[in-house]
């Protein structure tokens, strides 16, 4: 027993080496089949061998498939696939430089060409580096070699930092491989495909395939590089070390039945000489061929017997290598089904034994206690949770002299997608005060694709070797009670989403497991599971996203790099930060990114609409994984709303407000409710405090854009009609005037949601309605959302207002055009440069001319005008007005009160024939600001007396008011109206809720009794 808990600590690792051997390779992929089927788990599910090996090591074809296998966390048949698409575009005829199979020998030129090799890495790949964002993932080497280098030594392309990332003595170079480079080097064998130049930091260097160089057999240098080189892997045995060949060992047998040295008179090497090529010349290169496969073939022998005959490796290291491949000739695509029929008919005899052997090995090195691990990845980085950590880590340790004294205590950890719960619970396992008070009985389970209680429990007994099927409730506690010990279900959402067993979850497994140990729980979401025992839960934490400067140092952190000193860099960086919303697996995901370029780099990669997905992968240990196993559970998958609003807010960066949720655009009230309610349980969403928002993280609204029609579809939603819908509602809310909203906490609730309007408007412009009335409302909504911003006072660049103007004076829309004008012009006077100003002025003017001519054009018609025309007449004489007043306010602030004031008339003149209450106020309050500044203190009074009469008794005039009353309190002479002023402008900016002017309002007060 104390020698499996030890292990527990330091989980062996688990190696797969594969040799190189063209299209041999396919039956490595056989073995590898048969292998995982014989690991199958318990429900019945084959793991992929990502998910088996901590280690993948390749030459050549074994260094393709150990990308394929390692670093995209592709299944065997997934592999498999992919592997025989590479061979009919590779080895096919349409590759080939010439159909004579000894071509190069011949003219020394390459046999195929390695444009349809690359064009498979680019599908297969979709661009992605090789370098792994995921901090816990299988490590993958390829091995190449750098042509003509003196050194002999292999290059090393991982897809992880090495703790040393360039030592001259395992060959590496500091160049950020992609995934298609690393593919082309590791399988640039000489005769077959060119050799590969890569360019970086100015340096150019050739690779090509590493069998040449002696390391076709790769699993010597796999050794050394998990002993020696990856830092998380130091102090771990090695439990299981599998190699798998290709064969190459037929042609030694040759050698050594042949008496005749001259290897073209072998069996083997026949089909390489035809008459006709019997010339001195093409004879000795072939020849030299020859040998050149001898020599591959010893080395790969000679690897292999170093390992097989060192004492440490006995009984762990296990080596396939199927005698019959050695017939098959590294390209010969026609008998790629008798080559699977030769290594099955090898499977099903002689290496029958090898596959039971080896998977019972593996099963050994499983991590003992129950598939418990705590840390199985080593300590995780942790940023910006540390007072978290400490309070979990100080309530579960405890010094305690004897068990007796063991108190149990249980603690559920909370949170949406990708906040950190693992990786928090995994810390805690990690204090050294929980070491001490548990010391190697801390047991980590994983509940990923547990279906029910009973394997759970089985898990648990196997650490006593007890059959489960057979156990007793009385026998888990007492295992577990025999000493103190702390148990973590992490992912525990995966059971008790199974309405099914909630029952007895609650009453039955968590009372039994916080009675004999204690407990910490993680679960997605915030479900409300109550803990059957005295006391309930000692402590329940909910995990929310990170603040922006924890989120700062975490992807630092995860990036290991300081804070940038570039201006460009620090930029990009806050993009970064803005991206990941605080979520931590996202930064984990960016940062170990960020690792191997710079940040601005990395912002530019998510511009792309596929690229922006956080998690580039569809495999299991990313973000979209876990998103896809929430969308496919029953109370998700079944529930239409549910699924309609993961795509509203998908679409929604601010969130859906509560106006939007109850409109019956995507569901019923009752609907949407219970859809709120699922989503929020399931960690998708969450509800903003200020404004009741229901919201869903950056992260995982990208995964949402990035999802196929296909996908779409499988999930029965129509994203069209769901779009159609939020922009018929959020249009129509910016569209609406806001000083029609009088509500102060109203216009905050839809400035709330300005980027909501943001993105739609920029999406709708980029392919713009034909129909006029359409566009109409796109450029009503962006010009809504533009106000916004400048009534609250909010610095605001508005591209996508040039852009809609650009297209309306393409179609000639005057309306519009200078509709726009007046925003941009807006825009741009809020801006504290002098040069905005001025272009605002331009802008402004130009609104001016455009409303003014064609108002006095149709005013000219007189009773003529058709009631379309009226309509017209009227919006482009308010167009003129309000420009008049607008470009008044700017003269104003740039100190042309002379304009200004003959602007305003003009104004004036235009709302009191249009009974514009609201701009016949405005105009009055600026020009009284005008005549008070050159101390025109009557005129002053005056303008804004006509404010007051008007507003007088008008709740919606509130704001208005209030500005006058303190404007006008300076102005009269009178202590009493002075009081009365400022008391009724406090009490009015109070009911406003601007509380700054409220406050000085009340200091004027005070400052005026003390002068009394």
């Amino acid at each position: 027993m104390s020698e499996a808990v030890s292990a527990v600590s330091q989980p062996p690792l688990r190696i797969l080496s594969l040799d190189g051997g063209g299209y041999r390779g396919l039956a490595s992929l056989e073995i590898l089949d048969r292998l995982m089927t014989e690991l199958k788990r318990d429900d019945g599910s084959v793991p992929k061998p990502c998910e088996v090996f901590d280690f993948i090591i390749g030459t050549s074809t074994g260094g393709l498939i150990a990308i394929l296998l390692g670093r995209l966390r592709l299944s065997v048949e997934q592999a498999r696939k992919h592997y025989l698409e590479f061979g009919e575009k590779i080895f096919g005829q349409q590759a080939h430089v010439s159909d004579d199979p000894v071509h190069w020998l011949k003219t020394g030129e390459e046999t195929l060409n390695p444009a349809p090799l690359e064009g498979v890495l680019d599908k297969v790949a979709s661009g992605l580096d090789l370098l792994d964002l995921q901090p816990n993932a299988c490590k993958v080497v390829a091995l190449t070699t750098e042509k003509g280098a003196v050194a002999s030594d292999p290059v090393f392309m991982r897809s992880y930092r090495s703790e040393h990332p360039l030592l001259p003595s395992d060959g590496s170079w500091s160049h950020n491989w992609t995934i298609k480079e690393a593919g082309r080097a590791t399988s640039a064998a000489p005769t077959y495909f060119p050799s590969v130049h890569i360019k970086d930091h100015g340096a150019e260097k050739v690779f090509e395939d590493a069998g040449a160089a002696g390391y076709n057999n790769p699993v010597l240098k796999g050794i050394s590089e998990v002993r020696n080189r990856i830092p998380e892997f130091q102090g771990r045995h090695i439990g299981c070390l599998v190699s798998i060949g290709t064969g190459l060992s037929k042609i030694l047998k040759e050698r050594s039945e042949n008496t005749n040295p001259d290897p073209l008179s072998w069996g083997l090497f026949k089909y390489l000489l035809s008459p006709k090529d019997n010339t001195n010349a093409v004879k000795k290169r072939m020849t030299e061929f020859a040998e050149y496969l001898v020599s591959i073939a010893s080395d790969t022998e000679d690897a292999h017997r170093v390992v097989r005959d060192d004492p440490q490796f006995k009984g762990v290291y296990f080596r396939a290598n199927i005698p019959g491949l050695g017939q098959f000739k590294l390209d010969d695509l026609s008998k790629r089904e008798v080559l699977q029929s030769e290594a099955r008919n090898w499977l099903n005899g002689e290496g029958k034994s090898f596959i039971t052997d080896c998977a019972k090995r593996m099963k050994s090195t499983t991590i003992p206690c129950f598939e418990l691990k705590p840390a199985p990845f080593g300590k995780p980085e942790c940023v910006g949770r540390d007072n978290v950590v400490e309070e979990l880590s100080k309530t579960i340790s405890s010094d305690i002299a004897s068990k007796a004294e063991f108190k149990p205590c249980s603690i559920l950890i909370q949170g949406p997608l990708g906040v950190g719960k693992s990786t928090v619970a995994l810390q805690v396992m990690n204090d050294s005060r929980v070491k001490k008070t548990f010391g190697n009985r801390i047991c980590y389970l994983r509940c990923d694709g547990m279906l029910d209680i009973a394997a759970l429990k089985g898990k648990l007994l196997a650490m006593r070797e007890i059959d489960g099927g057979k156990a007793s409730d009385a026998e888990i506690q007492e295992l577990l009670s025999s000493a103190p010990t702390l148990v973590c279900l992490d992912n525990f959402e995966q059971l008790w989403n199974i309405s099914e067993l909630r029952d007895e979850i609650r009453h039955n497994l968590l009372p039994l497991l916080a009675r004999g140990s204690s407990l910490i729980v993680t679960v997605r979401g915030t479900p409300n599971i109550d803990l059957d025992v005295s006391g309930g839960w000692s402590l329940s934490t909910p995990l929310g996203p990170l603040g922006a400067s924890d989120a700062r140092k975490a992807i630092l952190s995860f990036a290991h790099k300081p804070e940038p000193s570039d201006a460009t860099e620090r930029a990009a960086l806050d993009s970064l930060v803005a991206k990941c919303e605080g979520l931590p697996l996202s930064l984990s995901l960016l940062g170990h990114l960020a690792g191997a370029r710079d940040f601005t780099a990395i912002v530019t990669r998510l511009v792309t609409p596929k690229a922006a997905a956080i998690d580039d992968f569809e495999e299991t240990r990313g973000l979209g994984a876990t998103i896809r196993l929430t969308l496919e559970e029953d109370r998700v998958r079944k529930s239409p709303s549910a699924l309609a609003l993961c795509y509203a807010l998908a679409l929604l960066p601010d969130g859906a407000g509560p106006d939007f949720l109850r409109s019956g655009l995507i569901g019923t009230a009752m609907d949407i409710d219970e859809a709120k309610a699922r989503l929020i349980e399931r960690g998708i969403a969450y509800t903003e405090p200020a404004y009741g928002l229901l919201r869903m993280l950056g992260p995982l609204r990208v995964f949402f854009w990035n999802l196929t029609p296909k996908e779409q579809a499988a999930y029965g939603v129509d994203l069209p009609k769901i779009y159609d819908a939020i922009r018929t509602f959020y249009y129509g809310l910016a569209s609406k005037p806001l000083d029609d909203v009088r509500e102060t906490n109203t216009r905050r609730l839809y400035f709330a949601q300005a980027r909501n309007i943001e993105v739609m408007v920029m999406r709708d412009l980029a392919n713009p309605p034909r129909d006029a009335s359409a566009f109409a409302a796109v450029v009503d909504a962006a010009c809504g959302v533009s106000g916004w911003y400048v009534w609250a006072g909010v610095p605001h660049a508005s591209p996508y207002l040039l852009q809609a103007l650009e297209q309306a004076r393409a179609r000639e829309d005057l309306v519009l055009v200078g509709k726009l004008l007046l925003e941009i012009g807006r825009d741009l006077a809020d801006e504290e440069d002098q040069e905005a100003k001025i272009r605002a002025m331009v802008n402004l003017t130009e609104a001016y001319a455009v409303g003014k001519k064609h108002a006095d054009e149709l005013m000219a018609k007189g009773d003529g005008m058709s009631a379309e025309e009226k309509a017209v007449f009227k919006k482009m004489y308010e167009l003129a007005a309000d420009a008049s007043k607008e470009r008044a306010r700017l003269a104003s602030s740039l100190g042309d009160d002379q304009n200004a004031e003959v602007w305003l008339h003009d104004a004036v003149v235009a709302y009191e024939n249009l009974w514009d209450e609201d701009g016949y106020m405005d105009t009055f309050i600026i020009l009284g600001g005008i005549q008070a500044k050159r101390g025109e203190v009557e005129a002053a009074v005056s303008s804004y007396n006509r404010v007051l009469d008007v507003a007088k008794g008008k709740t919606k005039y509130r704001d208005q008011e209030a500005v006058v009353c303190r404007s006008l309190s300076a102005l009269v002479p009178g202590t009493d109206d002075k009081r009365r002023l400022l008391e009724r402008g406090a009490a009015l900016f109070d009911e406003l809720d601007k509380l700054g002017a409220a406050a000085e309002c009340r200091l004027t007060l005070k400052e005026l009794e003390v002068v009394v």
